[in-house]
């Protein structure tokens, strides 16, 4: 009997891959500068994997009291806005790459205290079989200082 090791390993790789994408989960972070200023902007990005994601994506941003959010507009698909007083990201379809990149500004306030803050937020999207989902956005930490150095 002959036996073609080739096409099992395919076979085998085949059947990963497809048990993979078929159970992968959507999942969103938050990455950029671990430094901010009071008074100053702060340059973010946000990574969406898109697995399983069809239709409208709305983020909800979490940004610490007074810090507003602005967007660089590269990405024309997506609106930024501020709604009853949460900052929005709406894409109404998601390009069609596998990892989605949107950046993003937020303003920093003068009056912002020298602490460690947290930016967070939710992803809300619709899955395969038409049910809306809501997943946390792997948050990000920008520590706050009165003077930046290229030596901290």
């Amino acid at each position: 009997m002959y036996f073609n090791t080739s096409k099992l390993a395919f076979v085998v790789i085949l059947m990963l891959v497809v048990s993979l994408t078929a159970f992968s989960q959507p999942s969103a972070r938050i990455s950029g500068v671990s430094h901010g200023r009071p008074g100053y902007s702060a340059g973010l990005n946000l990574e969406i994997v898109r697995s399983g994601i069809i239709g409208p994506v709305r983020i909800k941003l979490d940004l610490p009291k007074n810090w507003k959010a602005k967007s660089y507009g590269f990405d024309k698909r997506a609106t930024l806005e501020e709604l009853d007083g949460q900052t929005t990201i709406l894409w109404l379809s998601l390009p069609v790459l596998d990892t989605v990149k949107y950046s993003f500004d937020v303003r920093i306030p003068d009056s912002q205290p020298i602490q460690t803050e947290v930016v967070r937020g939710v992803l809300e999207y619709f899955n395969s079989e038409g049910k809306k989902m809501s997943i946390p956005i792997s948050s990000h930490q920008l520590k706050m200082m009165r003077y930046f150095s290229r030596y901290q």
